[in-house]
């Protein structure tokens, strides 16, 4: 029976670098290209087909690793006691936008942005629509507390029961 070589070994990822650093692996991806690129960092090497994901030789990881902690400031973190990113502002106001609206009424984010639509007249309008808790210039899209937009569905739910009651009983009349 001929045994195989594991043809990844030897070879480690971008996580593997941050983790040894105490850094984020987007840390670790900056050192390792672009117009920050630190000297030293190893180069990549050619990945079998159907691996994705960028790999280097560990042992020049490992040489670039302990030439960076010997000029470091930081000293590295223990096991398990990765830094992380701080959560967002989103996160702690518990802020939901359109796409979280649409899936609670089961349509796609396009309904839920015509009935915030600002035209009288637009069919799919909805006056009580809330407006947005969280009226930022530099969003991309308004943001909503969630009980703000869980309000908007529970009474969007019971007009939507209330209009397919009323059709059900005139089709029963028929």
């Amino acid at each position: 029976m001929t045994s195989k070589k594991d043809p990844l070994a030897g070879l480690v990822g971008y996580d593997y670098i941050a983790e040894q650093l105490g850094v984020l692996d987007a840390t670790a991806r900056t050192y390792g290209g672009g117009p920050k690129r630190v000297d030293g960092f190893p180069h990549p090497v050619k990945t079998p087909p159907g691996v994705r994901v960028t790999l280097f030789d560990k042992n020049e990881a490992d040489n670039f690793i302990a030439e960076r902690l010997k000029v470091s400031r930081r000293k590295p973190r223990p096991e398990g006691n990765r830094r992380r990113p701080r959560p967002s502002k989103r996160a702690e106001l518990d802020l939901v936008g359109y796409a979280y609206i649409a899936e609670q009424l089961g349509v796609v984010v396009q309904t839920v942005r015509n009935m915030r639509a600002s035209g009288q007249n637009h069919r799919q309008r909805v006056d009580y629509f809330p407006e947005p808790s969280i009226q930022n210039e530099r969003a991309r899209s308004p943001l909503w507390t969630r009980a703000v937009a869980d309000a908007f569905i529970a009474r969007r739910r019971e007009e939507l029961a209330q209009l397919s009651n009323s059709a059900g009983a005139s089709q029963a009349k028929k």
